[in-house]
């Protein structure tokens, strides 16, 4: 099945079981309709928990939370806890808190909470550590005590964590990295024209080093010193390319003694080490797993967990990364050699919540289950593809949370591998870009897509009008060749006669057109060029990992009876012939949307510069890696052409209103 029979099944009991939803609201995001309008948790581009504390009086405890420096806002907040639904926490809507060790983003650091109810913060400042206490009164953290000095280390952790001993000590707990130089060896940075990552054998020339651990005591919170701070024997290489978290097992306050530590890595492992007579971490490192007893893979790069206490379970774990945060529920079990086994991760849920694609989702929209109303697929960086069913009508719309899209009966799950555009540190960016069209003309809706890998693919439905069912990926060939072109590019994909046209950025990073021989085949179309030049269109204004990244999309927008192109935009990414063009001046900090009106034929396409897609008279920009713009029916009925939605790099999607907008 395309969908996993359980979320089938959920989602058909939905019907009928959803919020009273009025007319979308142009220029904002587009809300969950489910009965309990609960959602995944994502404030950002990238959600982290930073830790927990009893505050407001609810059953659990609340959540402070941050979102990543690439966010549009990067922010901490405080979530109250509000209840559970099916297990899983639900969080009511976020408070502001200010950022304890001030700058433009969260300090690394964590939160921990003395049997009185005094919450502490700690936050790493160089080679050294903020300790700070929080005011509920006003939600902020001020200073408690000096900064710590860190002494003896080669250079700053990155990561801490801390744990209460019976003798009311803490141990803390450092991730420090071990100094490898990861570039290439002619230091080139990866947005450079001579960027060569990997060698002839295809191995990567650059350094790929670890966090290794450290450990110390402080005798109270306000302690002077961090005694015995120590690098720990036999764990100097443990967090491949970075720990991107860490906490104590099970949680680092509350009756239960301290078992563990666990590490959550960049490539999405919890490692586990059992905790030593004084509380440090001890070798050898072990993995939490699954109840299959297979090592347990956070869905998301750069897996940064926290333990969070449910009732007497006080090992679960609330991680985040680039997404949602996940809820890892702890069994009970353990390994033989005491490493915990893990429930399959699901979303924490947050009350009141936006349709959440994914982090940088890539939309389409198409009637996938014959009903007459549209549905949304988006593509995410995870490399999921999901699908948002509409349970109402295009003008008031009901959308349900997304479920994955399975192909041949597996989750699409799309990862770059060791071979990837900016290294093998990227391997768990699969940035799906998919589109719904009738590729092989059998009447049904098939995914058509390329992704970070920059090969062009595609799912075949092979179900039914009112069910789909997507079978393998069908890899897409010209000239015998696999179809391959600048990675994280949205195909535009439109029937012409008795023809199928196919755009793509080619390994040149230019706009190429190709054409449909059969199901699996395309011919040469060449490159495209703007109406008044025969220079091609190009992409980026950027090199090497900085090319690609364009969302395109043929549409009739303008009611001319031409296809004309919508395109998605990275913040440097201008469809543009020439550095020093007009709009290469007006160019705005974000992402953004450009219409690019057909003055030639549908078989012959030529284009007209760019111009910013404008909502109510500003152009639409969004946060600076990418936006997927999709021409749909869903909205308002107008006689004048088509809506527009617009996924966000945050993971949000906008509904624009058709009078809204104007492209000259």
């Amino acid at each position: 099945m395309s969908l996993p029979r359980t979320l089938i099944f959920a989602s058909l009991l939905a019907i009928g079981q959803h919020a009273t939803c009025s007319a979308l609201s142009s220029g904002v995001p587009i809300k969950v309709a489910n009965e309990t309008e609960t959602g995944p948790l994502s404030l950002g581009l990238g959600t982290v928990p930073v830790g927990y504390a009893r505050i407001t009086g609810g059953e659990l405890p609340d959540l402070f939370v941050a979102t990543g420096r690439h966010s549009l806002r990067p922010m901490f907040y405080l979530l109250r806890y509000q209840g559970s639904e099916n297990d899983t926490p639900v969080f009511a809507p976020h408070t502001t808190v200010p950022f304890p060790a001030g700058g433009k983003t969260l300090a690394d650091g964590t939160i921990w909470q003395d049997e009185q109810g005094t919450v502490y913060g700690f936050w790493i400042d160089g080679m050294k550590i903020r300790r700070t206490r929080f005011d509920p009164t006003t939600n902020t953290f001020t200073q408690d005590a000096p900064p710590l000095a860190l002494e003896g280390l080669p250079r700053a952790p990155r990561k801490i964590a801390v744990h209460t001993n019976t003798d009311g000590s803490l141990s803390v707990l450092l991730a420090v990295y071990d100094g490898t130089d990861r570039s290439t060896p002619d230091k080139l940075h990866w947005r450079d024209k001579e960027y060569r990552p990997y060698d002839g054998g295809l191995i990567f020339r650059g350094g790929i080093g670890y966090d290794g651990l450290w450990a110390g005591t402080l005798a109270r919170p306000d302690a002077d010193d961090l005694e015995g701070l120590r690098a720990l024997e036999g764990l100097d290489a443990e967090g491949l390319f970075a720990f991107t978290g860490l906490t104590a097992f099970p949680a680092p306050t509350g009756p239960a003694p301290l078992e563990g530590w666990i590490g959550g890595t960049r490539m999405g492992n919890f490692q586990y080490y059992s905790a030593g007579k004084t509380g440090e971490a001890t070798p050898p490192r072990k993995y939490a797993v699954d109840e299959t007893g297979i090592i347990v893979r956070h869905p998301l790069i750069n897996a940064s967990p926290i333990t969070y206490p449910s009732g007497v379970n006080t090992g679960n774990l609330i991680a985040g990364g680039e997404g949602a945060l996940y809820y890892h529920e702890l069994t009970g079990r353990r390994e033989q050699n005491g490493a915990p086994v893990y429930a399959a991760p699901r979303p924490v849920l947050i009350a009141g919540a936006n349709l959440f694609p994914g982090a940088l989702p890539v939309l389409s929209t198409g009637d996938l289950n014959g009903d007459g109303a549209d549905d949304i697929l988006a593509g995410n960086s995870e490399g999921k593809i999901l699908l948002f069913t509409n349970h109402g009508t295009n003008e008031a719309p009901l959308f349900d949370a997304g479920v994955e899209i399975e192909a041949d009966g597996e989750p699409i799950f799309i990862q770059q591998g060791y071979v990837g555009v900016q290294g093998p540190q990227e391997h768990r960016w699969g940035y799906a870009c998919p589109r719904l069209f009738d590729w092989n003309g059998n009447g049904l809706l098939d995914i058509v897509t390329s992704s970070a890998t920059a090969v062009h693919e595609v799912y075949p439905n092979t179900g039914t009008p009112t069910e789909p069912v997507f079978g393998k990926p069908q890899t897409l060939y010209c000239d015998g060749l696999p179809l391959h072109g600048t990675w994280r590019v949205q195909p535009a994909v439109a029937r012409i006669g008795d023809e199928v046209l196919y755009l793509y950025l080619d390994d040149q990073d230019e706009l190429h057109a190709a054409w449909q021989i059969d199901a699996h085949n395309l011919r040469d179309g060449g490159k495209l060029v703007f109406d008044d030049t025969d220079t091609p269109i190009k992409g980026a204004m950027i090199e090497a990992g900085g090319t690609g990244r364009i969302k395109l999309n043929l549409v009739d927008w303008d009611g001319d009876g031409k296809l004309d192109l919508l395109v998605g935009t990275p913040r440097h990414g201008l469809m543009y012939d020439s550095p020093d063009g007009p709009l290469q001046q007006r160019k705005l900090p974000g992402a953004s949307v450009l219409f690019l009106k057909n003055l030639g034929t549908n078989e012959q396409p030529r284009f007209a510069r760019p111009t910013f897609m404008k909502f109510r008279g500003e152009p639409i920009t969004l946060a600076q890696h990418a936006c997927s713009p999709a021409a749909t029916r869903i909205g308002s009925a107008s006689t004048d052409g088509p809506n527009l939605i617009v996924g966000d790099q945050e993971g949000l999607i906008f509904y624009y209103d058709r009078q809204d907008l104007s492209w000259d």
